[in-house]
């Protein structure tokens, strides 16, 4: 009964009663307009109010925003006699309830009293609702945490296993959309001073990748330069136009930069988020983290593209050296045997001729003549 102790001196038991039932009410869970409509109908049982509201105050304290909740029964305007009890919260003024137009007299001390135990249970409700969007957000920021550490290892993990560059770009994007909660994700590498659309996902056409887009004055080249993502709404400008000029019409976008030790790979970003479509800061923090990785990644699959290559192009010189080589001592060794073949002929011939010539003597006659020529 600490409560009451101060202002239950004019309250009768059953007034008690309601106001102890009302205050139980008060403090369980729910949502804070329910309690406080739930207040005010105990207030306008109690005193015979005809209007009974709540009004809560701007961050200007001489300022009042309209009622939070609570009217007359037929919408009329308060008139006459008003009880106004300020809501303290943290000793701190949240705002206060209003009671106006006392039926069949004037409001009692009682009815005072009644107000003030009121307010005070409208602002424990008020504390305890602030309280728990306080833990749900905090809950909602933890998920968020644990999905986006779950993502940039899966990511990590992914990506760990992929040499293959088109294939990393594409896991990078599909995992980056689902990471931010993203309509389209596209990735931008850099090409001398124009931008490669490397890789899609999500509302952005896949036919849109192997384009190429001026890099000079957009936003993806400050992003890349400064290192740092930017959060983008509306969509105007520039960007608006090279993202028209690309068949796309996004309202908000988040670039962020794919930077690998100090070196500028290109940009991820990420177009109108789903509930959104503005991203928030969380969404910033989650896409750098998961682009820090997949700059490793790409830099990774880059290099090892570039290596390939390079073996690629030294196995082609080796081979050619090879063939060269091969070409080279079949064609002297086959020039060499050629020439054998020539001389052994002309001595064979030469032989012929002169034994031709000896057995075409008179002294020789012609059985002599073939034996010595087979000979």
């Amino acid at each position: 009964m600490s409560q009451f102790q101060q202002v239950g001196l004019h309250l009768d038991p059953r007034r008690l009663r309601v106001l102890i039932e009302a205050g139980q009410s008060a403090t369980a869970e729910g949502e804070l307009d329910d309690v406080l409509d739930r207040l005010l109908a105990t207030a306008r049982e109690l005193t015979g109010a005809r209007h009974a509201a709540i009004k809560a105050l701007d961050d200007d304290p001489n300022d009042v925003e309209a009622y939070v909740t609570g009217k007359a029964a037929d919408g009329s305007r308060a008139r006459g006699e008003s009880i106004d009890v300020a809501i303290l919260i943290d000793d701190e003024a949240w705002g206060y309830l209003s009671l106006a137009d006392k039926q069949g007299g004037q409001f009692q001390r009682a009815d005072e009293e009644t107000a003030i135990v009121l307010a005070r249970w409208a602002a424990i409700a008020v504390s305890n609702a602030r309280a728990y969007r306080r833990i749900d957000q905090r809950r909602a920021e933890l998920e968020r945490s644990v999905r986006a550490l779950e993502a940039t290892s899966e990511i990590g993990r992914v990506l760990g296993g992929e040499t293959q560059l088109d294939r990393v770009l594409e896991l990078v994007a599909t995992r980056s959309r689902a990471l931010v909660e993203a309509r389209g994700v596209m990735i931008l590498l850099q090409d001398s001073d124009r931008f490669l659309v490397a890789a899609t996902a999500g509302d952005v056409p896949q036919k849109l990748a192997g384009q190429r887009i001026p890099a000079r004055g957009t936003r993806a080249a400050r992003v890349l330069a400064s290192g740092n993502p930017e959060r983008i709404t509306p969509i105007s400008g520039q960007m608006r136009a090279t993202l028209a000029d690309l068949g796309l019409q996004p309202r908000s976008a988040l670039p962020s930069p794919l930077v690998f030790r100090g070196s500028n790979v290109g940009v991820i970003e990420a177009f109108d988020r789903v509930d959104g479509p503005e991203f928030r800061v969380e969404d910033e923090r989650l896409l750098l983290a998961a682009a820090a990785s997949a700059a490793t990644a790409v830099a990774t699959a880059q290099s090892l593209q570039r290596e390939r290559l390079r073996r690629s192009l030294a196995a082609a010189e080796e081979e050619r050296r090879r063939w060269a080589r091969e070409l080279h001592d079949e064609t002297l060794q086959a020039l060499g045997a050629l020439r054998v073949l020539l001389s052994s002929a002309r001595r064979s011939t030469d032989v012929w001729r002169r034994c031709m010539r000896r057995l075409r003597r008179p002294s020789a006659s012609s059985p002599m003549r073939s034996r010595a020529c087979a000979l």
